[in-house]
């Protein structure tokens, strides 16, 4: 009896240690790793990241009034980030990332993420992968406001796992955005959107205007293009969640589209 007491207590202790180390290198430690500098961390806190997995990080900014792809923000207005980390071998990615100021402070709110969870450390706030996932799909809502400085920085910091367990031999990528503030004063102008419907849909996805693009899946793969058209037949592609990229000769969009 004593013997099955020590058993089950090593049993005990070694599922402990195991969830301990998976929630870390998974991203449930809630530092900020976004390289702001005055946290001056990034993902080699945890992770060797020495290798060479062919990652990328993709981050586009929407507006949400107009599903307009941006580079510049106009105060009160709600912006999509999202978040996209590819690699051409490998499966666990994620990524931490903040908006601040030249003088580090927060700069508007986030909410409403995809994939992670927002935390604030030193009165910064920050998305963090919770946890880390395959698809390297994440996203958040940035809302600046009236006190916004004109010109903000997105620090971002992300890891391309090579799969093999642990928190070696894995890539880190990380870099800085920059965002100004639209002065134009054409903040309460109403742009015209080439939008998509139905969404979501079973077959095919229509557009307002004549568009070019192409389909992605979550992982980033190319399903299939389409040009001058105002019909995507999406019917052949499996069930899920699908990303489109399109354009109408003058704006670029991209579209989440969800098929049944």
């Amino acid at each position: 009896m004593k013997l099955r007491n020590n058993s089950l207590f090593i049993g005990f202790t070694c599922i402990c240690v195991w969830i301990l180390y998976s929630s870390n290198s998974l991203g449930f430690d809630n530092a900020n790793y976004s390289g702001t500098s005055n946290s001056g961390r990034k993902c080699t806190h945890c992770h060797s990241a020495g290798a060479d997995l062919g990652g990328a990080v993709q981050i586009t900014m929407t507006d949400k009034s107009n599903n307009q792809q941006k580079t510049q923000f106009i105060e009160g207005r709600t912006y999509r980030m999202d978040l996209r980390i590819t690699a051409n071998s490998g499966k666990w990615k994620g990524i931490h990332a903040s908006l601040v100021n030249a003088q580090n402070k927060t700069q508007g709110s986030l909410v409403n993420v995809l994939g992670g969870a927002i935390r604030t450390v030193q009165n910064i706030q920050f998305f963090t992968h919770y946890p880390a996932n395959d698809s390297g799909v994440f996203a958040f809502d940035w809302t600046p406001n009236s006190s916004t400085s004109d010109s903000v920085s997105l620090f971002y910091a992300a890891i391309a796992g090579n799969g093999a367990g642990g928190n070696n031999g894995d890539q880190m990528i990380s870099s800085t955005l920059k965002y100004y503030k639209d002065k134009t004063g054409n903040s309460a102008n109403i742009v015209k959107t080439t939008i998509l419907y139905p969404n979501p849909t079973t077959s095919s996805v229509y557009s307002s205007d004549l568009i070019s693009g192409t389909v992605y899946n979550m992982v980033g793969q190319k399903m299939l293009s389409f040009k001058n058209t105002k019909e995507i037949n999406i019917e052949a592609l499996k069930a899920g969640k699908y990303f489109v990229q399109y354009s109408n000769g003058i704006d670029n969009y991209t579209k989440a589209v969800l098929k049944f």
